[in-house]
């Protein structure tokens, strides 16, 4: 998971406007615009059909990353499209802008999963960091983003699930 989480920040270092378009992966390493990855991060499951149950048949932790950053992306996206973007968000934390309110989330999530942390309770992470920060205000919108991509409430054994709690 690791490799999906420093896909994750280093795309929110490259994003510009609250237009969300997909983001392609070190494209100048290999001078090629597909960049390092087998996709693009991108909400739709057209461009990128990468699930929780994608997991069943990744053995390399690249490729396991990827399931974890594009489900990341989707969170992104839907935190902006709700909140809007902060152009001085690296020089100001301090704004109520969805890029701002992920990176928050982000981090808390980071130091509030366990060691070797599934996609279970990393997803448990951001959700008990956003009741931590934001008194569960974004409760309904990440288990939305988490579910799109078979990551939902009954999400185990990588079998998709697309279920959200009562209420959302």
């Amino acid at each position: 998971m690791g490799e999906g989480w420093s896909d994750a920040l280093a795309e929110w270092t490259e994003q510009k406007s609250a237009t969300i378009t997909d983001f392609v992966l070190g494209a100048y390493v290999t001078n090629n615009v597909k960049g390092i990855r087998k996709y693009p991060y991108s909400t739709s499951t057209t461009t990128n059909p990468l699930r929780y149950s994608s997991i069943k048949t990744l053995n390399e932790v690249h490729n396991i990353g990827e399931v974890w950053a594009n489900m990341l992306h989707n969170v992104y996206a839907a935190l902006v499209a709700q909140y809007g973007f902060s152009t001085t968000a690296k020089t100001n934390p301090g704004g109520t802008q969805g890029n701002i309110v992920y990176l928050h989330l982000f981090i808390d999530a980071l130091a509030l999963q366990p060691c070797n942390p599934t996609f279970v309770s990393a997803r448990n992470a951001w959700i008990q960091a956003d009741v931590n920060r934001y008194g569960g205000a974004n409760k309904c919108l990440l288990w939305r983003a988490f579910a799109s991509r078979g990551l939902g409430v009954n999400a185990a054994s990588y079998n998709d699930d697309s279920s959200v709690p009562a209420g959302c």
